[in-house]
């Protein structure tokens, strides 16, 4: 893991982006943990395909430092892939595929985004109250 960024840059075909990444402070690919997915499409210019790709490719340099015994503390905690809200399909007493999700926060309505938080005129109150039926 001690190598350039440039070596993982090249692997992805992003070597045009080296230029970039160090006016980040990345250097060496194991800096590359510290950066999100957000600092890459944002400060230095990929495409979400692009960051996928990267990340595939930084998966598999790191797979191959492990195979040869030169990890370094830290690199496998941090690189673990984010936890996805997964729904469970089963088939209900009525007979219905039902879907059962898996996680214990309240599921927002569609259409609560559009909706103001304090309408002050009337004119927003009459939106407010139209959303919800209109979508």
């Amino acid at each position: 893991m001690d190598k350039e960024i440039d070596y993982l840059l090249t692997k992805a075909d992003l070597s045009n982006y080296t230029d970039n990444f160090k006016q980040i402070g990345v250097a060496k690919v194991e800096h590359f943990l510290d950066v999100d997915d957000e600092t890459l499409e944002r400060d230095i210019g990929l495409t979400k395909i692009q960051t996928r790709r990267l990340r595939r490719f930084f998966a598999q340099i790191q797979g191959e430092s492990k195979q040869r015994g030169t990890s370094s503390e830290g690199v496998t905690s941090a690189s673990a892939p984010k936890k996805r809200k997964q729904a469970i399909l089963s088939f209900g007493r009525s007979g219905q595929l039902q879907v059962l999700k898996n996680d214990s926060a309240p599921e927002k309505k569609p259409w609560e985004k559009y909706l103001l938080p304090n309408p002050h005129t009337e004119r927003l109150k009459f939106y407010k109250s139209v959303v919800p039926q209109i979508y």
